[in-house]
């Protein structure tokens, strides 16, 4: 009997999952006849197909909606990702048109040094002489500190050693400014067209690098602005469909939308699939629908299992029901066996109270027969 039951449970599992295949073939074969037209037009048939065409319409416009904004979100998370690495680009590039300028402002800095640099770039940056000017009085101030120090009496050297630091601080300071000083001084003889009145070799090698720099990052601001267009016009899209709280909340609020619709947009398939799969004619649907002879096959193969399933349950319960009725007798049979031993052992147990009442009846009859022997003699005692 227990194998039975586990047997009829496995069974009906397979039934569930038999009619869970079922559900979904006949969904796909209703799809497939909204796709080419209704092969069934009884009266029936035409309501389900009507009610299945409406949802599918409201379910394909709600799909579309959702398509839509994903569209947008995902054009605005990769705008904002191209955009992060636009100014990462630019950032990088930058530092590399910085130190292209430092290492021109050094050029020049030399060639001022060197009494070579031209006229037309020290018209435009005048200031480099006076640079240079203040460093050597600094430097020339510190280094006069240093050597009187050098040469002092020892009781005068703390007071020396301090003017020395002092004056060394302050030349520290200045070359402290000779980097954003270089940047900028390097920048303007870039974009000033000035690096060909360089006397250096790498005059060359520095106005390439340095056009290529400006090209990449006008590239970059080009593609930057493009994106940031682009970003301007989906939000513009976005007003124009009122939405402006959060598009993710609006994209998850479509989404419950469009679980409810597929849900009836599945259902009505399931019900227009199920009539038509009854209905049909196989020799007209093969004629003339042969898209859907596959599926229509497909259904017809899982209701002859679910039929085998069903009966294969149907044995197993009247076995299952045969077995407990044998189980039920062979019980109601001990239960006789039982009764007939207790039968047996009470009637031994009447004989024995027979016998014992026959015992007892018999002294009570000679009981009887001594108290009238003692009744008689008592009254002869009592004659005259």
């Amino acid at each position: 009997m227990a194998r039975q039951h586990s047997q009829i449970e496995e069974v009906e599992r397979q039934v569930a999952e038999v009619g869970r295949v079922l559900q979904h073939l006949y969904a796909q074969l209703g799809e497939l006849a909204l796709s080419c037209g209704s092969p069934v037009m009884t009266k029936e048939a035409k309501s389900l197909y009507e009610d299945f065409s409406r949802c599918a319409a409201q379910s394909g416009k709600v799909k579309s909606r959702l398509a839509k904004f994903q569209d947008i979100k995902a054009s605005f998370k990769r705008n904002s990702n191209r955009l992060k690495e636009l100014s990462s680009e630019k950032k990088e590039r930058n530092e590399f048109l910085k130190l292209l300028y430092s290492r021109i402002g050094v050029i020049v800095w030399e060639e001022a040094e060197s009494g070579v640099l031209s006229d037309r770039i020290l018209l435009k940056i005048p200031e480099i002489q006076a640079m240079q000017e203040e460093s050597s009085v600094l430097s020339s101030a510190r280094d006069d500190a240093d050597r009187r120090y050098q040469s002092a009496h020892f009781l005068l050297k703390i007071p020396m050693k301090v003017n020395v630091r002092m004056k060394n601080r302050r030349l520290k300071f200045h070359t402290g400014k000779y980097g954003e000083f270089f940047i900028r001084i390097g920048r303007t003889v870039a974009t000033q067209n000035l690096i060909s009145s360089l006397n250096s070799t790498k005059r060359s090698l520095f106005n390439k690098e340095h056009t290529e720099l400006l090209k990449i990052i006008n590239e970059i601001d080009e593609e930057a602005a493009m994106i940031s267009e682009q970003i301007r016009y989906s939000h513009h899209r976005l007003e124009q469909e009122g939405i402006n709280g959060s598009l993710a909340r609006k994209i998850s609020d479509i989404e419950s939308e469009l679980r409810e619709s597929d849900k009836a947009r599945n259902h009505a398939a399931i019900l227009y699939g199920k009539y038509i799969s009854a209905m049909i004619d196989p020799s007209e649907l093969e004629e003339h629908f042969p898209g859907m002879t596959g599926c229509y096959h497909q259904i017809i193969e899982q209701q002859e299992l679910k039929t085998e399933l069903l009966g294969s349950i149907k044995r197993l319960s009247i076995e299952k029901k045969i077995e407990e009725l044998v189980l039920l007798l062979q019980q109601d049979e001990d239960h006789i066996a039982h009764i007939e031993l207790s039968i047996g052992q009470l009637n031994r147990q009447i004989e024995e109270i027979r016998k014992t009442m026959a015992s007892k009846k018999e002294q009570i009859g000679l009981l009887q027969q001594q108290l009238g022997k003692v009744l008689l003699i008592g009254d002869n005692d009592g004659k005259p």
